[in-house]
């Protein structure tokens, strides 16, 4: 596949996931429109700065940013919680499956289990970080709203 319909695909796949996980946790559905753009977004977000750079935690960070920021601008247009927009958005970058292989690899005694568990930490890590740095940038471009 080529790299432009990968990246189109995967936006996409970003938007549903976004606004599917958003219509499984019953968000309003004013919300459920910006929650996946949000979510496209801090998608291509991810995959575009994963061509620059292979490191995980960077492209979570990035990602994040772009939800942090992207989630207070719709927020506010759309007279919403933020969290409405940002929990949906947020499901793709989970490492939940890291951590469940980094729990498994633990008990199993593997050596990989540290690194996994490293790993896991700092992405959550940057995702913490990414929506205060977004939070940050949000105030910074729209003050005293």
């Amino acid at each position: 596949m080529q790299p432009s319909i990968k990246l189109f695909v995967e936006t996409a796949f970003g938007f549903i996931s976004s606004f599917g996980f958003g219509l499984l946790t019953n968000i309003p559905r004013r919300a459920l429109i910006p929650a996946g753009l949000t979510g496209a977004a801090s998608w291509l977000a991810y995959c575009i700065f994963g061509l620059y750079s292979q490191h995980i935690v960077w492209q979570n960070l990035i990602a994040t940013i772009v939800i942090g920021y992207l989630g207070n601008v719709f927020a506010q247009k759309y007279q919403t919680p933020v969290t409405m927009i940002y929990i949906p958005s947020l499901v793709s970058l989970v490492p939940g499956g890291m951590a469940a292989m980094g729990m498994k690899n633990l008990t199993l005694g593997s050596h990989q289990a540290g690194s996994e568990i490293i790993s896991v930490l700092l992405i959550a890590t940057a995702l913490a970080v990414g929506f205060i740095v977004g939070e940050i940038l949000f105030k910074l471009t729209f003050p005293k709203r």
